[in-house]
């Protein structure tokens, strides 16, 4: 059943910093920018995620590449998805 809700998620680890309250740093921009890749019910992880998740059964669909600025070249986007069964 459909709640009304469109949920989109994205997915990136790395070092971050605690100020306070707040977490910051360069993992946290990233994973900012990774979700307005996101569609409605989708979720888009980092190349470093997809890697790291290896054997996990997870399937990824190459999604594209960030440039993110600050950072030299570009970031590899995949999209999340159930393995076929």
């Amino acid at each position: 059943r459909h709640s009304g809700l469109d949920v989109r998620s994205a997915v990136h680890t790395g070092e971050c910093q605690v100020r306070g309250d707040d977490f910051t740093g360069v993992a946290i921009e990233l994973s900012s920018r990774l979700l307005d890749h996101a569609r409605p019910g989708e979720i888009i992880a980092s190349r470093t995620v997809r890697d790291l998740v290896v054997g996990s059964g997870l399937a990824f669909e190459e999604h594209g590449e960030l440039e993110a600025s600050g950072l030299p070249g570009s970031l590899q986007l995949f999209s999340v998805s159930k393995p076929a069964a």
